[in-house]
């Protein structure tokens, strides 16, 4: 598989600070900025690349989720941290 970009979804109230020092200077760190996780899917899904690998903290992981099952082809691995569904 060709190099498929890594995207990083922080918890409620953090920045994408939270993945300075972790290796992973290349991932796409976007906002989470949106009032609903509805309105946060349908945000990302528009400025995502057509495929990634995505991982999600907190509410990043439940946003995650939402994207994983509103457009599966599109997330080639998936790790959530500290969520719940």
């Amino acid at each position: 598989m060709a190099d498929v970009p890594l995207v990083l979804l922080s918890g409620m109230n953090c920045t994408d600070d939270l993945w300075t020092g972790c290796g992973l200077d290349d991932a796409l760190t976007p906002p989470l900025t949106e009032e609903s996780i509805d309105g946060q899917v349908d945000q990302l899904l528009t400025r995502l690349p057509p495929v990634f690998v995505l991982g999600g903290l907190s509410l990043g992981a439940i946003v995650a989720m939402a994207i994983a099952v509103r457009e599966p082809s599109r997330v080639a691995g998936l790790c959530l941290v500290s969520t719940n569904a």
